[in-house]
């Protein structure tokens, strides 16, 4: 038996693998440290996330000697020591990473992901969402507690308009087919 996911048609094996992939649909996180405010989608992701506060470094750098807790945090601190930005936007702009340039992307577009729970501002980015409900809503003792202010709008049909009750339901969508780069949106790597 397969499980399929609604949103885009993929399928899996296990019924548990399938809750963890509509995670980045829905933007769902509920594994949280305890440490920080950081949320995760998995518990493999919180166990990896850890190493940082347990001051646990597998990767030491042979160039200035800092130690890192995940190979992915080491090659990036690499990358940086080169200057190496492998991933260029149409405006010049460069990047480490290609999530960097994907979220980048997004600025270009004006399109708002992050809405603040509260007044429903919305925001491109979710440190600048963080900083506005820091500055706005929040009690000065939450500082250091972990921030569940926003709620992930993924399309523009999700940004909420009127009271829940007020809305018609939505209809399901049919699966949607596998996904590619639009053709207005340029990735070049370097």
């Amino acid at each position: 038996m397969e499980y399929l996911c609604q949103e885009c048609g993929k399928g899996f094996p296990v019924k548990g693998d399938l809750i963890v992939h509509q995670r980045t649909h829905n933007g769902e996180k509920p594994y949280s440290c305890r440490f920080c405010e950081k949320k995760f989608s998995t518990s493999g992701n919180l166990a990896i996330h850890k190493r940082i506060h347990n001051k646990e470094t597998k990767y030491k750098c042979p160039e200035c000697q800092r130690g890192f807790a995940t190979s992915t945090s080491y090659k990036l601190h690499l990358k940086r020591h080169k200057g190496q930005r492998d991933y260029r936007c149409d405006c010049g702009k460069s990047f480490y990473t290609s999530v960097a340039l994907k979220q980048h992307h997004i600025v270009h577009s004006g399109f708002k992901r992050y809405q603040c729970k509260f007044c429903q501002r919305r925001f491109g980015q979710q440190s600048h969402l963080t900083r506005h409900f820091r500055n706005i809503h929040a009690p000065p003792d939450a500082q250091r507690q972990p921030l569940d202010h926003y709620r992930l709008v993924l399309s523009e049909d999700d940004a909420p308009r009127a009271p829940r009750a007020a809305r018609p339901p939505r209809a399901r969508r049919p699966p949607r087919p596998p996904r590619r780069p639009a053709p207005h949106v340029k990735t070049e790597r370097l």
